[in-house]
């Protein structure tokens, strides 16, 4: 599966690449529809895949860029 692009304003699905920001760290994740822990090198980037089934994931699914939530 490959990552898809998303237009401005589309909610995270499947198949986004999501940058997730915190006051102390940022992430890359990949979801997917399975194999959800992988960790996958890009140049320098490390990306972790998720599934929508996991807690993170869960958060993700139906956000927008820019929107925020408490964990």
């Amino acid at each position: 599966m490959t990552a898809r692009d998303f237009a401005a304003g589309e909610s995270i699905d499947v198949g986004a690449v999501v940058e997730v920001k915190t006051a102390r760290e940022t992430s890359t994740h990949f979801i997917g529809p399975k194999s959800g822990g992988l960790e996958v090198q890009i140049g320098k980037k490390e990306i972790v895949v998720i599934t929508p089934q996991s807690p993170l994931g869960q958060n993700l699914m139906g956000k927008k860029v820019g929107d925020r939530w408490a964990a």
